[in-house]
């Protein structure tokens, strides 16, 4: 499985790439590409997938609690950056994380923090 490091503080809302050893090989583009989400909110979270003016909803987690969530394959091509938008159920307040490339094979880990 090919993993990148990437580092992103968002407004309180942290992701980051799996941390892992980059691999030279090359990875089938139609590899799988996950989300893991540490909610450690009190809040349940509905997370979705962005680029551009489109999303997808990925799935919800359950506060004080983390979810792997596979992100779909249309959404993930090299060079071309996603964000994710986090709605928390019971609030107004709809964070969203910077930009980052996600390639096939990474596993992308948002932390969204107790207070948003």
């Amino acid at each position: 499985m090919r993993l990148t490091r990437a580092f992103l503080l968002i407004g309180g809302v942290t992701a980051l790439a799996s941390c892992g050893p980059q691999q030279a090989e090359s990875v089938d583009p139609r590899t799988t590409s996950y989300v893991e989400v540490r909610n450690q909110s009190v809040f349940a979270m509905t997370i979705y997938v962005l680029r551009g003016a489109t999303r997808v909803r990925l799935g919800t987690v359950s506060p004080s609690s983390t979810e792997v969530l596979e992100i779909p394959r249309t959404y993930v091509n090299p060079g071309v950056s996603i964000q994710f938008l986090m709605d928390p159920q019971g609030s107004t307040t709809t964070p969203v994380s910077q930009s980052i490339a996600v390639s096939p094979g990474d596993t992308v880990v948002l932390i969204i923090p107790p207070t948003l």
